[in-house]
């Protein structure tokens, strides 16, 4: 996604050189660069969540699994 970003910023540069002074190009990079590290950190975040709820589960599953046929009748976890 960054590649993209930058080279599409490039792109436009190239084909339009008055609208890309060099502050205005290097606020620009830095805008992008910005935008996508701040989005692949709540990526990485949501992942971690992910990866917590998933070892919620299995606790559980590990947990149901050790009751006895009575308990999982009881709780209708029985199939």
């Amino acid at each position: 996604m960054l590649r993209d970003a930058l080279y599409r910023l490039e792109e436009h540069c190239i084909n339009f050189p008055e609208k890309c002074s060099e502050d205005n190009y290097w606020q620009r990079f830095d805008t992008i660069v910005k935008t996508v590290t701040n989005l692949q950190k709540e990526i990485s975040k949501q992942k971690q969540e992910d990866a917590k709820k998933v070892e919620n589960e299995k606790e559980k599953l590990k947990y149901f699994s050790k009751l006895s046929d009575d308990d999982k009748t009881k709780y209708n976890l029985k199939n």
